[in-house]
């Protein structure tokens, strides 16, 4: 497979992870029925991401920008769309709360909001008042990698990449033994495990062997079918707020599984999965309103479906296909108002 064709196959695996993510995961956890242990065994959309975000670094040709100009570029394509986010969500949540407009189960109160809801918001916190929003954390964990990168890269080229591994494997055993309360080890467990699930991403596209990934496999497979059997592992959620060792673990077996899997395969091209990849990171943000809506559609009618598995697969596929319709018109929303905030900054 040459370059072209592995990027093309890369762009087709995000785009059916940010599938996984919205239409299985997310509706799993927030608006469909809770089925464990598979809502935890399927919990890993998260290393999926960061571990073609790192792969993804590896696609430059160019050589890096400076460092100054490289941050300025991420936080164009990270920050700004989510800052025109934000206006919309509240927008969208008042409305709702003052039309007072029923919407399953939940509830929408726009006077609860307090201005520390609100700066918490900014900084890319989800928020519990605000139903289904509780997603956006991964966006500043992301954009400090993303970051970092440089720096990181610029080590690598003095440190070999299995003891840079090793190095952050150290660290993170560390974090185990460090308290250093919930918010600042929530924030430092979080970049030093996604840390490592996206240095894994660019270690991988930059040619790691099947020996590799065998080994890995062999290591992690074993301990997070046992983590399951013993119930150590469900819910997987405990796991993943904040990120351990548990959770590491898991993680990589099921990237090693699926490269292992993948390591020949080619996908066939398709239109939709290139849509959710082209207009990935929107319908990240915009999930929540999609999500509403399929909570509005279905909630006079969903519970009357007895079967379990029958409830999930309708609301799947209208999340599936409810997100795909809206994000026609936020991807071009955005695509216009970025256009117009940097021809008038």
């Amino acid at each position: 497979m040459n370059k072209k064709q592995r990027d093309s196959q890369l762009d087709a695996y995000r785009g059916l992870i940010m599938i996984h993510m919205v239409c299985v995961i997310h509706v799993l956890y927030c608006i469909g029925p809770k089925i464990e242990p598979l809502s935890s065994v399927l919990l890993f959309e998260m290393p999926a991401v960061f571990f073609i975000s790192g792969a993804a670094q590896s696609r430059r040709e160019s050589p890096f920008p400076p460092i100054l100009t490289y941050i300025a570029g991420r936080a164009k394509r990270v920050l700004v769309p989510f800052f025109l986010f934000i206006p919309l969500l509240l927008f969208g949540f008042a409305a709702v709360s003052f039309a007072g407009l029923s919407v399953g189960n939940y509830v929408f109160d726009a006077s609860s909001l307090t201005a520390g809801d609100v700066v918490k918001l900014l900084l890319t916190g989800g928020n519990a008042k605000i139903p289904t929003y509780q997603y956006t954390w991964f966006i500043s964990c992301y954009f400090a990698l993303l970051c970092s990168f440089p720096i990181q890269r610029r080590l690598l080229r003095h440190i070999p990449r299995t003891l840079y591994l090793s190095l952050n494997l150290v660290a993170i055993a560390a974090m185990s033994f460090i308290d250093l309360g919930f918010h600042q080890g929530y924030l430092v467990k979080n970049l030093v495990i996604y840390n490592f699930f996206f240095l894994a991403g660019y270690f991988y596209y930059r040619r790691f062997s099947l020996r590799h990934l065998v080994a890995v496999a062999a290591v992690t497979v074993p301990i997070a079918v046992f983590t399951f059997i013993s119930g150590t592992a469900v819910p997987m959620q405990q796991h993943k707020f904040p990120p351990d060792i548990c959770f590491l673990a898991f993680g990589m077996a099921w990237l090693s599984v699926l490269s292992l899997l993948l390591w020949k395969a080619k996908l066939p091209e398709c239109r939709m999965i290139n849509v959710w990849n082209e207009r990935g990171y929107n319908i990240f943000l915009y999930q929540v309103f999609s999500l509403w809506t399929v909570v509005f559609i279905t909630s006079p009618w969903i519970d009357s479906l007895d079967n379990t598995w029958i409830r999930l697969t309708v609301l799947s596929l209208l999340t599936f296909a409810v997100t795909t319709v809206l994000s026609h018109f936020t991807f071009a929303y955005e695509q216009a108002a970025i256009k117009f905030v940097l021809r008038n900054k």
